[in-house]
């Protein structure tokens, strides 16, 4: 049968198109109402809070002074961040119930103050640099380099630690991090 004059007749396979687009937008607009649906919710505003915090906290540590000259000798990755900075981010992340355990982990080593700047190195090659050759390059790129640091090594891109340790201002080892529990939270740091 043909179609009545001035009717044109539509393909199967465009209508198809026309019902898989229509399908689309409707789960895109139902999305997008969930997601802000979420986002006013607590639970919410503490991830943008986060994502916000986690950001600015980034940018500070991939421009700390001293990542430069790491990232030329090897560091893939190179970032400075004070103990206390990373100490109440991880704070926000884990449950109440362990937020003792954090604050009595690798970040309070041998009482380190909250201002203990941490430097992450992620190599491009393993062993390259090693924790005391970045240790020494970071503290010779400052002009008055801390009196104590951390130093975490990772072999790779998203690896844990190759190499650990608190070193002092002229970039030599002062004394290990405790080691992680079968767990992988870290081990309180034996009371002084």
């Amino acid at each position: 049968m043909e179609p009545a004059s001035g009717e044109r007749s539509r393909s199967p396979i465009v209508t198809l198109v026309y019902f898989v687009l229509g399908l689309g937008a409707v789960l895109l607009l139902l999305g997008g109402v969930g997601m802000f649906l979420f986002l006013r919710t607590e639970q919410g505003q503490k991830i943008l809070t986060l994502a916000r915090e986690g950001r600015a906290l980034l940018a500070e540590a991939s421009s700390a002074p001293g990542t430069t000259e790491l990232r030329d000798v090897g560091c893939e990755a190179a970032l400075v961040l004070p103990a206390g900075k990373i100490a109440d981010l991880l704070r926000q992340l884990e449950p109440a119930a362990r937020s003792d355990e954090i604050g009595a982990g690798f970040l309070s080593a041998g009482s380190l103050p909250a201002e203990t700047p941490v430097v992450f190195c992620s190599q491009r090659q393993p062993g390259v640099p090693d924790c005391s050759a970045a240790a020494r390059i970071y503290s010779a790129a400052l002009a008055q380099p801390p009196e104590r640091f951390v130093v975490l090594m990772a072999p790779r891109q998203g690896a844990l630690a190759g190499c650990s340790g608190v070193f002092g201002a002229d970039g030599t080892r002062v004394e290990d991090l405790p080691p992680l529990r079968a767990d992988g939270t870290p081990q309180a740091a034996p009371p002084l």
